[in-house]
């Protein structure tokens, strides 16, 4: 279930940071959207990473388990 939910978070996140680099380049300048999608941009691009970086753990993790329960 974890595993699963990661991919959905990683869905999640991608659609945000595209939406994050639309809405500077729609938006009039100087607007207060600009500034907020440039840190939904940083935000998004922070959490890809950790969730990555989890997703690479939680697979280990899972074989390990799985190998666990084989030898039992």
């Amino acid at each position: 279930v974890v595993m699963r939910n990661f991919k959905l978070y990683l869905t999640l996140e991608v659609v945000l940071l595209l939406a994050s680099i639309a809405v500077p380049t729609l938006a009039a300048q100087n607007r207060p959207w600009r500034g907020a999608a440039m840190g939904l941009a940083v935000q998004a691009d922070f959490t890809i990473v950790l969730d990555l970086v989890a997703t690479r753990r939680g697979a280990t993790y899972l074989e390990w388990l799985q190998n666990v329960n084989a030898g039992a």
